[in-house]
């Protein structure tokens, strides 16, 4: 009813339109206006990060030029110099953790790892706080606290733990750990002369024999050459080289190998690779149905 009242009033005010008039749109009120710049204010502006001073920029690259220089203490020092929690003191904290470099201490990773969780680059910090703990050998319960429960990830881990272990009467432990790296882990001649020497009477036969089919499984020929010899198993490592060096003389080595260590998978390995190299497919395939 109001409605209807409100229409009948207006068409009495407005009246009727001369002939041939076309009405017009009602003028709507003006859009209230926008300043084409919004001054800053704390309100509006405050949450959001500045861009580095250039002070600030030109410390971070002194720093990380400080580290291709392989100057890890400097670099160390410029960023203590940094402001806490500023971004360019965590990307300075994250390149010198991360770089390998032998100056860089196992505290300083091991502040990296607490201070930027969740940063890339996780599994290298490990490993380099690993060896930095290797490199300064320091007393068996601070190696303890620092491993906690966890594993080692590296070769030098593996060591510096094993030597704690030992030290706080844990041979057992000690040597389990050793062993376990002795078969399972791509170490370098220089790694493993420094486990020998530090280990001497840890190893038996059997796990010098271990190493040597490790390392020959990935065609490591010439580094697996003297556990052959330390794994009384020098027969059958003549054979399975000459096999995989595709020597002429393969067949002849293999019928030499020792009785001992015709029941091995290793020389049943060559045997088939031998067959394969000479392209005898189907003898080959037979003799590799007979694996375990």
């Amino acid at each position: 009813m109001a409605a209807g009242l409100a229409a009948t009033v207006w068409n009495a005010l407005a009246g009727p339109l001369p002939e041939g008039a076309a009405p017009l749109p009602y003028v709507k009120p003006d859009a209230p206006t926008v300043p084409a710049f919004m001054p800053a204010s704390p309100e509006v502006t405050g949450a959001i990060p500045r861009l580095n001073r250039p002070d600030d920029a030109r410390q971070l690259k002194a720093g990380l030029d400080a580290l291709s220089g392989r100057d890890a203490a400097r670099a160390i020092a410029l960023r203590n110099a940094m402001p806490t929690g500023s971004l360019d003191r965590h990307i300075l904290t994250w390149a010198i953790a991360v770089s390998g470099q032998k100056d860089v201490p196992s505290a300083e990773i091991a502040a990296a790892q607490r201070e930027l969780a969740g940063w890339p680059g996780a599994a290298t910090l490990r490993a380099n706080s690993e060896k930095a703990l290797y490199r300064e050998d320091p007393p068996a319960q601070q190696v303890l606290a620092a491993f906690g429960g966890s594993k080692p990830e590296t070769a030098e881990g593996t060591v510096v733990l094993a030597k704690a272990l030992a030290a706080s009467g844990k041979v057992v432990d000690s040597q389990r750990l050793i062993r376990q790296l002795w078969v399972s882990e791509g170490m370098d001649k220089d790694m493993e002369d420094r486990v020998l020497a530090a280990f001497p009477a840890y190893l038996t036969a059997a796990d010098h024999k271990a190493r040597m089919d490790y390392l020959m499984y990935r065609s490591r020929i010439s580094q697996a050459k003297r556990f052959g010899e330390l794994g009384k198993a020098q027969s059958l490592y003549n054979a399975w080289a000459a096999v995989l060096q595709r020597s002429a003389n393969a067949g002849a080595l293999l019928g030499k190998v020792d009785a001992g260590w015709r029941d091995d998978p290793a020389f049943l390995f060559a045997r088939v690779e031998n067959l394969r190299n000479r392209q005898k497919y189907p003898e080959a395939a037979a003799l590799l149905r007979q694996a375990p």
